[in-house]
C-alpha cells in the first residue's frame, strides 16, 4: 500500500503578541531596567537597588514604588523597555508532505516506511530593535585573540531596549519513521517503530530572553532546533501467558522500550561579555565562535513493565488487573 499527502497549516497569532503591544508600548506601563553592569559602571544598578529594598524591609512584603526608587538612587521609570510588533506582523503555517509504503511481509508481521517534510514559514521571532554597531568587541584569553562581534549602542538614548515581534524565522523538518509489527495472534503481539529526523530553524520562542546574539544579523542563528530529536527507538509487546493451569493462565506482560538520542542546547558564557551595554541578554550570549545549539544532551532509555491478570466471573464477564 502506498500513501502520501501534502497540506497547508495556518498557526493564529498568540493572544500575548496583541497584549505585549498594546500593555508594553512604553505607554500604558513605565519600566526601568538595571543591571549589575550599571553597578560596575558607577551608575545606580541592580545591586544598589536591592541593597536599598533590603534595608527598608520592602522585599517580600510589596512592589518598589516610584518614590521609593527616587529616594534610594534618584530614579525615575521612563521608557526603558518597550514591546511591540512590526507592520508586516501575518499568520503563521507550514507545508507538511508525506509519502509512505506499507507491506505485509508474512504473515501477521508487516512494514512500513514513511518520509515527513515539514516546512515552517513566517515564523514568530522576537527582536531587539534601538541598536547600531559602535565596535568590535576583541578579547585576549588563555594568549587567543577572541572576537565576540559588534558592540551596540541605542540609537534612540532615551529608549534602552525596545523589542519587535516579527514573522521572519523559518524551519525544517525532514524525517524518516519505520516501522515492523505483529497482529496478535499465538498469544503475543509487538511493534517497533525508529524515527530518523532532523530538525533546524533560526528562533525558538517569542520570550525575549531567547532573541538573536546578533540583532543585526539574526542569520546566524539557524541552527539545529532545540527540540531536534535525531534518532528515536520504541519496541513493545504484549505477551500472554500460554498456560493453562489454573495458577498461571490470564497473566498479561506488556513491555515497552523507549531510547532516543539528546537534545541540542545553547553553549552560553553565563555573563556579558560586553557587547550588548543597552541590553546585556546573558542567556543568549555564546562564547566566541560558537553558534547557536551547538551543545548535545545525553541520550535517554527507558523501559516499562506491566504485569497483568484477567479474572473470569462466569462466561460474560472478564476483569483484568
Amino acid at each position: 500500500m502506498v500513501r502520501g499527502g501534502y497540506g497547508i497549516f495556518y498557526q493564529p497569532l498568540y493572544q500575548w503578541v496583541a497584549l505585549a503591544s498594546r500593555v508594553l508600548n512604553g505607554e500604558n506601563i513605565v519600566s526601568l531596567v538595571r543591571t549589575l553592569d550599571d553597578d560596575t559602571a558607577g551608575r545606580a544598578g541592580a545591586a544598589v537597588i536591592w541593597r536599598y529594598a533590603n534595608q527598608q524591609g520592602i522585599l517580600g512584603r510589596r512592589a518598589l514604588s516610584r518614590e521609593d526608587l527616587a529616594r534610594c538612587c534618584g530614579l525615575e521609570p521612563g521608557r526603558d523597555l518597550i514591546q511591540g510588533v512590526t507592520s508586516e506582523l501575518v499568520n503563521p503555517y507550514t507545508h507538511q508532505a508525506s509519502l509512505g509504503l506499507e507491506r505485509r511481509l508474512v504473515g501477521d508481521i508487516s512494514a512500513e516506511v514513511n518520509y515527513n517534510i515539514v516546512r515552517g514559514v513566517k515564523i514568530l521571532r522576537n527582536n531587539i530593535t534601538n541598536l547600531r554597531p559602535a565596535g568590535t568587541q576583541i578579547i585576549q584569553a588563555g594568549g587567543q585573540t577572541l572576537n565576540f562581534g559588534p558592540i551596540f549602542a541605542p540609537v534612540n538614548p532615551n529608549i534602552r531596549v525596545k523589542f519587535l515581534i516579527g514573522t521572519e524565522a523559518s524551519s525544517i523538518y525532514h524525517g524518516m519513521t519505520a516501522r515492523l509489527s505483529k497482529r496478535f495472534s499465538r498469544n503475543y503481539q509487538f511493534l517497533a517503530a525508529y524515527t530518523l529526523g532532523k530538525a533546524i530553524d533560526d528562533a525558538t520562542d517569542i520570550t525575549p530572553t531567547l532573541a538573536p546574539q546578533n540583532p543585526l544579523n539574526a542569520r546566524d542563528e539557524r541552527s539545529l532546533s532545540a527540540f531536534d530529536v535525531r534518532h528515536r527507538l520504541v519496541i513493545s509487546a504484549v505477551l500472554e501467558s500460554p498456560f493453562r493451569h489454573a495458577a498461571l493462565r490470564d497473566f498479561i506482560l506488556s513491555p515497552i522500550s523507549t531510547y532516543r538520542s539528546g537534545y541540542p542546547f545553547n553553549l552560553l558564557l553565563g555573563v556579558d561579555p560586553g557587547t550588548n551595554p543597552v541590553f546585556p541578554p546573558i542567556s543568549t550570549q555564546r562564547p566566541a565562535g560558537a553558534g547557536r545549539n551547538t551543545g548535545l544532551g545525553p541520550d535517554y532509555y527507558s523501559l516499562d513493565l506491566r504485569l497483568a491478570r484477567k479474572f473470569r466471573f462466569r462466561e460474560r464477564w472478564t476483569v483484568e488487573w
